[in-house]
């Protein structure tokens, strides 16, 4: 009986492991894929206006990393973006923030898509952290935070 309450716990931990795994994988492969696409967008000027941090990882095991939310305008219409620091993480929300006070206010020049101008990226190309991870126009979520459209 002990042995199968283990091997059962042991898929159990197994597949939590997996789909971790396979969410990471996911993210990462929209990065990159968005990043390579970016490449030949042309470029505008942001500014910076809200840090904020975002958990990653499971309960037990998570860290923060502090997100950008920038600003920028095409063509008149004003839109928004975030970058998330991910080389910049701590195991507490405040610290993470404080890492990402540093960019609030700055301007960085971040690429857009000229079909959907509401999609963009920063790049390390451009000033952004080499560890940067774009999110385009999906920011991710913060319980912390109202997010506001500027279109």
């Amino acid at each position: 009986m002990v042995i199968v309450y283990w091997n059962l716990q042991i898929l159990l931990y197994g597949a939590v492991f997996a789909v971790g795994v396979a969410i990471m994988a996911v993210t990462l492969l929209k990065d990159w894929l968005l990043t390579r696409a970016a490449k030949i967008w042309p470029f505008a000027n942001a500014t910076v206006e809200i840090i904020y941090a975002v958990r990653i990882g499971p309960r037990n095991d998570h860290w923060w990393i502090p997100v950008l939310g920038y600003s920028y305008e095409v063509d008149g219409q004003r839109y928004s973006g975030s970058v998330g620091l991910n080389g910049s993480g701590a195991h507490d929300k405040e610290t993470a923030q404080e890492a990402g006070n540093a960019w609030r206010g700055r301007k960085i020049v971040i690429r857009f898509d000229p079909q959907r101008p509401e999609k963009s990226a920063f790049l390390p190309e451009d000033g952004a952290p080499r560890n940067a991870i774009n999110y385009a126009d999906q920011p991710p979520d913060s319980a912390d935070v109202i997010t506001l459209s500027l279109k």
